[in-house]
């Protein structure tokens, strides 16, 4: 934290993925497909980072006007660079996880937006 944040081992990095409709139209139902590389120097976290939402959930979903819902069983995880994703991640720091994918559910409105916060940890 502070002004001049550095990234040294140990620190912890949140990603946030915006996704932004600009367009006048809306996006088909179910049609949203966000996936995300991570770097070769992180380690995915998969614990509760979301101590606001009863349970365990290692996302932030923010879905602003989109219309959108994100939950845990429309995320799924990659070991191989995203070739595919049937990755189960252990609990806590897994650096074996390269690439995560979501799905958020519903219909996007036009002229919307929505983010997706994860967790990692310099290796």
């Amino acid at each position: 934290s502070g002004t001049n944040p550095k990234s040294v081992p140990g620190a912890l990095v949140d990603y946030t993925i915006t996704v932004a409709n600009t367009g006048g139209s809306n996006v088909d139902v179910n049609s949203a497909l966000i996936a995300d590389i991570l770097p070769s120097s992180v380690s995915f976290f998969n614990g509760d980072i979301d101590t606001a939402t009863a349970g365990t959930q290692n996302f932030i979903f923010t879905p602003n006007s989109s219309g959108l819902t994100l939950a845990s069983g429309n995320i799924s995880y990659s070991n191989n660079s995203g070739s595919s994703y049937a990755y189960a991640p252990a609990g806590g720091y897994d650096p074996a996880v390269d690439a995560v994918r979501f799905q958020p559910q519903g219909t996007m409105a036009a002229n919307s937006s929505f983010s997706i916060l994860i967790r990692t940890r310099i290796n």
